[in-house]
């Protein structure tokens, strides 16, 4: 039921995943984060190939039953370019309470590919964070598209916050506007144009 770009970067992660590096740390409501280190193989749309490669993780997170409940790719690009891994209890920080070890940038990104948010660190504080937002369209005709923003949200120094959008363009897929995408582009006749690649 997958879609092919889906499962093609299902297949390169699982190619390329360090399973012998794996290892775990807790979550909130006693769940676990299972953390499996990615080799530096371009395999993302989003991951840059300026300077440096990030670190990448395939991210498992494990309910109480020792099910996998949510898996996504993280991107982190580190600001001191000799870190070849991300600290111990990174995640645990990153997903409590907002906070990492090491300055750089943290990406997360779907298995299909579709960027969810990155935040930008230093100091162990957050500085920027970003979220790519699909809204629905008040369109009787084409109920299934969304208009689509990249809200910002910018942490200053005296501890106040400051928020703005910068809409990014509609679509009638699942995907931000320029992004590959395998869900079905729908026209606003009700009719399928295809896949989206």
């Amino acid at each position: 039921s997958l879609t092919p770009h889906k499962n093609e970067i299902i297949k390169r992660v699982l190619k390329y995943a360090l399973f012998d590096k794996m290892y775990a740390e807790p979550h909130h409501d006693k769940e676990n984060l299972i953390i499996i280190p990615l080799k530096k193989v371009y395999f993302s749309q989003h991951a840059k190939r300026k300077n440096v490669a990030p670190l990448q993780y395939l991210l498992l997170v494990e309910n109480l039953k020792g099910e996998i409940r949510r898996s996504d790719i993280v991107l982190f690009y580190p600001t001191d370019k000799t870190l070849t891994a991300l600290p111990k209890n990174s995640f645990h920080y990153f997903f409590s309470g907002g906070s990492l070890s090491v300055d750089g940038r943290f990406t997360l990104v779907t298995l299909g590919d579709v960027k969810q948010y990155e935040m930008d660190f230093k100091n162990w504080e957050k500085k920027e964070f970003r979220m790519w937002q699909g809204r629905k369209q008040n369109q009787k005709i084409s109920s299934s598209c969304s208009d689509w923003y990249l809200v910002t949200t910018i942490y200053h120094e005296d501890g106040t916050i400051s928020q703005h959008e910068t809409f990014l363009g509609a679509t009638c897929t699942g995907c931000a506007p320029n992004e590959v995408c395998d869900t079905i582009d729908t026209v606003p006749d009700g009719k399928s144009s295809g896949l989206k690649k």
